[in-house]
């Protein structure tokens, strides 16, 4: 009885233990649980604090793409405006000098000394393949010549690739990478057109009565300071012998500046190359009234101003034989008295014979011959001494 008692005893504490046991798992459970519901509601709180974030980084994301897209359109179109301001001044500006230019070129082709001076050199020869005529249907892009007709007398070493390669462009022609290519079209275009090319050329002179068909004509020529086209053609054209000119690059001689000059300095004005024979025998500027003078010195404004003219804007201009132009910097300088510095080793009686040549390309054009002249000058009193 006493050993049944003991039993029981031991078994009602076992089955307090396990109670106690069961009752600390129940409450461990119910703690995991409720960190478990602490985590989850922490967890979703986070994902909702993380997706308003994200909204609200895509709100910014958005409004500043917006404002991005904004400030780039109103600077595009201040850019378009500052451009359109721009070509607008550059054709105001143009338009004072031309007619500043034309009103020199007037007068001179009226004095009696510049008439004699062209008496004396031979007058101008006008071959027609010189000029360019081009109608509205040549023009692959939109402009406003309407049934105009431009005229454009070709200068060599004067802009006259670039514009060559402007005119093919605006023509939708193929084949810009070579020169020869471009002069090539070029020459063939003005071939197919003499008869069109000797009645344009009729409108133009400066007797001819003004009528409606005259103003239907816009016509252009550029100048060149006849010293740094001297040097420019030399540089391009004689020591690689693109040109040939006997005594100077024919044999195995040397092709000096100073042999160039000495050479082409005598022969006949109206037989020269047209690379360097005067402009003023190229264009005739005295009998054809041409409508623009743009100038090699300052070819890009002159070429925009032209092109607005016509109808055509914001046309990137461009810079062929960029070698021999030098830069606009030294373009500029050259056209002045610095050209002079590349015939100081240049003999009197060679200088003489350029000056006569070139006279009317100084005067005509308004381009400064003093250097020339004092050059010859100081050279004279040191002969003579």
């Amino acid at each position: 009885q006493k050993q049944m008692l003991e039993l029981k005893e031991r078994q009602d504490t076992d089955r307090k233990e396990k109670g106690g046991r069961d009752n600390d798992k129940i409450e461990v459970d119910a703690v995991k649980q409720k960190g478990r519901l602490q985590r989850t509601k922490s967890n979703k709180r986070l994902k909702q604090m993380k997706t308003s974030r994200d909204e609200s980084l895509k709100d910014d994301i958005v409004q500043g793409q917006e404002e991005m897209i904004q400030s780039k359109t109103y600077e595009l179109k201040a850019s378009v405006q500052d451009v359109n301001a721009k070509e607008q001044n550059v054709t105001s500006e143009f338009l004072e000098e031309n007619d500043l230019r034309k009103s020199l070129l007037h007068k001179e082709c009226r004095n009696p000394s510049t008439i004699k001076k062209m008496k004396e050199l031979g007058g101008a020869i006008i071959g027609l393949d010189r000029f360019t005529i081009a109608t509205k249907k040549d023009f692959a892009v939109q402009t406003s010549l309407g049934d105009r007709r431009l005229v454009w007398c070709r200068v060599p070493k004067a802009g006259c690739s670039t514009w060559v390669e402007i005119l093919l462009t605006l023509w939708g022609r193929k084949g810009l990478q070579e020169n020869s290519n471009l002069h090539t079209q070029i020459f063939a275009h003005a071939r197919e057109r003499r008869k069109l090319t000797e009645k344009m050329l009729s409108l133009l002179k400066n007797n001819y009565e003004e009528n409606a068909e005259r103003k239907q004509t816009i016509s252009m020529m550029t100048s060149r300071e006849p010293l740094a086209r001297l040097y420019s053609c030399y540089r391009n054209k004689i020591p690689d012998s693109k040109i040939k000119v006997n005594g100077v690059n024919t044999n195995k001689e040397t092709p000096t500046f100073e042999k160039f000059l000495n050479a082409i300095s005598k022969q006949k004005p109206g037989k020269m190359d047209s690379h360097w024979r005067p402009i003023s025998m190229l264009c005739n500027p005295c009998t054809y009234d041409y409508d623009f003078l743009m100038r090699t010195e300052t070819l890009e404004r002159d070429s925009i101003a032209v092109l607005d003219q016509i109808g055509v804007e914001n046309f990137p201009i461009p810079r062929r034989n960029r070698g021999t132009y030098l830069t606009d910097e030294n373009l500029e300088e050259s056209s002045k008295p610095a050209a002079i510095t590349y015939y100081e080793e240049v003999d009197v009686e060679t200088l003489r014979r350029l000056r006569d040549i070139y006279y009317l390309d100084f005067i005509l054009f308004g381009y400064d011959i003093n250097p020339l002249l004092k050059l010859i000058e100081r050279k004279e009193k040191k002969s003579a001494l």
